[in-house]
C-alpha cells in the first residue's frame, strides 16, 4: 500500500512538471529554442516594426495553425503564424533580400558587309552598278556607252583645253609642231560614288590603235561645278595626265563619303596619220 502511495506521488509531480513545461508561450519576437533577445533563429533579417498583437499564443496542447493570419513556421511542434505589420515591413531588409537580380554577359558581334556603288554618265548613257561582298555585283547599264573623239562633235581644243574650233581648221592646226592641238571627248564623263570602306577611284587605257599608238589624256575635278562657267579655269582643274594600263588614281575616300568626279579627255591631233582608231576605258572604283 505504502509503494502505491509512493508511486501515485511520483506519477502526480511528473504530471504537474509536465504541464507547467506545456504553459502557454509568449511571443516576444525570440525563438523559444534560442538565447534571450537573439531572435528568431530561422529569420535571416530583422523583426523590427512587428507587434505582438501579430501573433497568436497556442498553449503547449494545441496544435494547427492560427486562424487569424497565414500559416508560419513550427516552434517545438506547435505551428505558430504571423503577418506583416504593413507592406513595407516583413522579415529581411526589402533592399538586400527583395530586391534582386541576376546578369549574364556574352560577347556580341556584327559583321557588315563591303558596300560599294558608282553611277556613271556622260554622252547620254548611263551606267549604275552596286557590290555588296564577294563581288556580287548587280548592274544596271542600259550598254549604249562609248566615247567619241571627232572633230565635228567634241571639237578642237588648245593645250590649255580651250575650244579652238569644230569641224574647220587649217594645215598649221596638224603639222606645225608648235600646234598644240588635240581632239576633245564629245562629252564630261561624270562618276557618282559611294561606299561603307575606304575606297580609290582610278581610269585607265592602252590608248587606241592597234598597237595603242593614239594615247588618251585626261583631266578632272571633283564636287559639283558649273563646267560651262569653268571650263577655262586652270586652278578648278587636275593636272593633264595621259592614261595607261596600271590606272591613273583620281582619288581616294573616306568610308561613308560621297564623291562626284568630272572627267574630260582628248587625244593628240597631230601624233598619227588618218584612220579609225579604237580601244577601251575603264573606270574603277575599289575598297582599301
Amino acid at each position: 500500500m505504502k509503494k502505491l502511495t509512493i508511486l501515485g506521488l511520483l506519477v502526480a509531480f511528473v504530471l504537474t512538471f509536465s504541464l507547467g513545461a506545456m504553459a502557454g508561450v509568449e511571443n516576444t519576437g525570440d525563438d523559444p529554442l534560442g538565447e534571450e533577445g537573439e531572435g528568431w533563429i530561422i529569420n535571416e533579417g530583422s523583426l523590427e516594426g512587428w507587434e505582438d498583437s501579430n501573433f497568436e499564443t497556442l498553449n503547449g496542447s494545441e496544435m494547427g495553425t492560427s486562424e487569424e493570419v497565414g500559416t508560419g513556421i513550427t516552434v517545438e511542434g506547435i505551428k505558430v503564424a504571423w503577418d506583416a505589420p504593413s507592406p513595407e515591413e516583413g522579415k529581411g531588409d526589402p533592399v538586400e533580400d527583395w530586391d534582386q537580380e541576376i546578369n549574364y554577359t556574352i560577347p556580341a558581334y556584327a559583321e557588315i558587309p563591303c558596300y560599294l556603288e558608282m553611277n556613271l554618265f556622260g554622252n547620254g548613257a548611263y551606267y549604275n552598278a552596286t557590290n555588296v561582298g564577294d563581288n556580287n555585283i548587280k548592274d544596271e547599264t542600259n550598254n549604249n556607252h562609248w566615247m567619241l573623239f571627232d572633230t565635228n562633235y567634241g571639237g578642237v581644243v588648245d593645250g590649255n583645253w580651250n575650244f579652238v574650233d569644230s569641224g574647220d581648221f587649217s594645215p598649221e592646226d596638224i603639222v606645225d609642231e608648235d600646234a598644240d592641238r588635240y581632239i576633245q571627248g564629245c562629252d564630261i564623263f561624270t562618276a557618282n560614288l559611294f561606299a561603307n570602306v575606304p575606297y580609290g577611284f582610278d581610269v585607265s587605257s592602252e590608248g587606241l590603235g592597234a598597237e595603242n599608238e593614239l594615247p588618251i589624256q585626261m583631266r578632272t575635278t571633283q564636287g559639283e561645278i558649273d563646267i560651262a562657267e569653268n571650263n577655262n579655269d586652270i586652278d578648278a582643274w587636275s593636272d593633264t595626265e595621259t592614261l595607261d594600263a596600271d590606272g591613273n588614281q583620281v582619288g581616294t575616300f573616306d568610308a561613308l563619303e560621297e564623291a562626284q568626279i568630272n572627267m574630260q579627255f582628248r587625244v593628240p591631233f597631230d601624233e598619227v596619220a588618218a584612220g579609225v582608231y579604237e580601244g577601251d576605258v575603264t573606270f574603277s572604283m575599289y575598297s582599301m
